[in-house]
């Protein structure tokens, strides 16, 4: 795993049961996308694309920028069409730069002009082995890297891989010698994150390329600023009928780890119109299973394709009010292709739209186990959640997975993790009085000042309370906030939370005010009174971690505890205590020994109470 600063992982979540594992031990299982109406827009061949973008001159490339003084963290590459350049650079070198150097991030930026993918790849690599892992964005026209690896049966098109740019240390074979790789051998892990704003084929419309392109930047700018209030920290899954199955159970089960407010859309209302009308309900993640080609979505009625479509220039003209996408939908990013659809979602003259995952040809991302936890993990990027996910699956299945790319700036996150205010810890302890929260920075940087906020929880899950109001948001009360003026001081914050009563349950957020907005921090859970086992699990110290970590837990009474390792399909692999333990603040220390790095859930048992945190193990 990257890490682009020093980060604290901070997930709160709370589970009856260990984690539910993929429904699909393989992916045979899964109905395979269709490149829907093949005969009006069919695939461009191999030859139309080359004789687009292999011109046989020169490579030209000059480093523009570097960051002053000694690299002091993985650096950002961002590599710009040289043509393109000198249109964007103000908005590129004088305020999104500044901006990211200012979050710590240390930028080189290059302009290249012609040569072949090779010529590119190899000055990446180039690169690579002198600064070891770093981040990389290509900005504009490329001659794009063309592949036959992973043709599902009667596929023959080759498609662009942008997975040729992220290993710098495998080795790509052209068997035929026909400009298409046939094979990928040696080392076969992603090196780097990586991601591309690719606007240059978005033709439709009176904007040209660089004035979508700066009006991307614009948009990126607002988010990182704070900007953006008019999207809510929640998330819709709108899964078709082939794949309902999975929209429950498994895939918007994960996306709910990311996304706690998660809505999901998989039944009779799957239909065109029903997915227009929600583009603009505020969502700041839309997960999209639907067949598709480059430039429109089709859903179907049962077995019965409907009629009517999403095309590109409904988002276009829709302007979606959303930030962040994940595509299940065949070839929606492929990026060579005239207005390639998730170009539009991106690139649209709106204020909304940064991110967008898909494919360049048939396939998707499945195994969202390996991506959404992460992204509930503050400090992992979009990209660095990706570069993950593809290196614990492309090999599964390279039919669905080595056509996968990120559309936009890879080092984006969730909009509650932006700003780099890390929380040591935030917990619920009941009192005589009602509810005490407390919670401590382990940053330096304070904000203005603190809100909190209050949910209170209705479970018929026997003491699950980790599904009321994620999945079924119905049983769950709107939030209130508590604080009457904001929080302020430093230390150790403590705050009482006298309006609840026993035997209540209460999901509790703690939100930072900054000088750029409101930022949402940590979540916690409390129960009051009446008996009831209440408990905090705090997330372990230091995350991710290594050789030791330390575990903390705070039972209000004495209680039977079980606290145990999982990792991320479910199997438990450790069970660390079980035991009788008193009322009030308990911590141990785990070992690494016998442990493989990757990601693990931590589960704390007491009664019929659950509480989880994700462990992230690098040795």
């Amino acid at each position: 795993m990257f890490k682009l600063l020093s980060v604290t992982l901070i997930l709160f979540l709370a589970f009856a049961v260990p984690v539910i594992a993929s429904e699909y031990p393989g992916v045979v299982d899964v109905k395979e996308l269709i490149w829907v109406g093949m005969e009006n827009t069919p695939p461009m061949s191999g030859e139309e694309i080359k004789t687009r973008y292999y011109t046989g001159l020169p490579f030209r490339l000059s480093v523009v920028y570097s960051s002053s003084g000694d690299k002091w963290s993985d650096p950002f590459l961002i590599i710009v069409n040289e043509e393109l350049y000198p249109q964007i650079s103000d908005k590129l070198i004088d305020e999104y730069v500044p901006q990211l150097e200012g979050d710590g991030i240390f930028i080189e930026v290059w302009t290249t002009l012609y040569g072949t993918p090779e010529d590119l790849r190899d000055a990446m690599a180039d690169y690579y082995s002198i600064n070891g892992s770093y981040y990389c964005m290509q900005v504009g026209e490329f001659p794009p890297p063309l592949s036959e690896i992973g043709f599902f049966p009667g596929e023959s098109t080759p498609y662009p891989i942008d997975f040729f740019f992220m290993d710098l240390d495998g080795e790509w074979i052209d068997y035929d010698e026909d400009g298409y790789y046939d094979d990928h051998t040696g080392s076969l892990e992603p090196d780097i994150v990586f991601g591309r704003l690719a606007a240059y084929t978005l033709t439709y419309g009176s904007s040209d390329e660089a004035e979508l392109v700066n009006h991307y930047l614009d948009k990126n700018l607002a988010y990182r600023r704070g900007e953006t209030t008019e999207v809510l920290e929640r998330a819709l899954a709108f899964i078709d009928d082939d794949w309902f199955y999975w929209a429950y159970s498994d895939w918007g089960y994960w996306l709910a780890w990311a996304y706690p407010d998660t809505e999901i859309i998989a039944d009779y209302r799957t239909v065109a119109e029903e997915y227009r009308d929600m583009l603009d309900d505020n969502y700041e993640y839309i997960f999209l299973a639907a067949h598709s080609n480059p430039n429109m979505h089709q859903f179907k009625i049962g077995e019965e394709w409907e009629s009517d479509t999403v095309h590109y220039t409904d988002i276009i003209n829709i302007q979606p009010i959303a930030q962040h996408y994940n595509f299940f939908c065949c070839s929606s990013a492929q990026y060579t292709f005239s207005n390639y659809i998730v170009g539009w979602y991106i690139f649209n003259e709106g204020d909304y739209g940064l991110m967008g995952i898909g494919s360049a040809k048939t396939g998707s991302m499945l195994y969202y186990e390996d991506f959404y936890p992460l992204l509930a993990a503050e400090g992992y990027t979009f990209g660095e959640a990706f570069r993950y996910w593809l290196e614990m699956n492309s090999e599964v299945d390279r039919q669905w997975f080595y056509g996968m790319t990120l559309i936009g700036d890879p080092l984006l996150k969730p909009y509650a993790y932006m700003v780099d205010i890390e929380v040591a810890y935030f917990k619920a302890t009941p009192s005589d009085k009602g509810i005490n929260l407390a919670w401590e920075l382990s940053g330096d940087e304070l904000p203005l000042g603190f809100n909190l906020y209050r949910q209170e929880i209705w479970s018929d899950t026997g003491g699950d309370s980790s599904r009321a109001g994620v999945l079924w948001g119905d049983r769950a009360t709107l939030e209130t906030r508590i604080n009457q003026s904001p929080i302020t001081g430093s230390g150790v914050y403590h705050y009482l939370d006298d309006g609840v009563s026993g035997g209540g349950t209460y999901r509790y957020r703690l939100e930072a005010i900054t000088e750029y907005g409101l930022e949402n921090l940590a979540s916690c859970e409390g129960t009051m009174g009446d008996g009831a086992v209440s408990f905090n699990l705090s997330q372990n110290y230091p995350n991710p971690w290594s050789g030791s970590t330390t575990l903390g837990f705070t039972l209000s009474q004495a209680g039977m505890v079980l606290l145990e390792l999982y990792d991320i399909s479910g199997r438990m692999v450790e069970g660390i205590v079980e035991g009788q333990y008193s009322a009030g603040e308990h911590s141990l220390v785990l070992s690494d020994e016998g442990l493989e790095s990757g990601l693990y859930l931590l589960r704390l048992t007491c009664g019929e109470r659950s509480a989880a945190r994700i462990m992230v193990l690098m040795k």
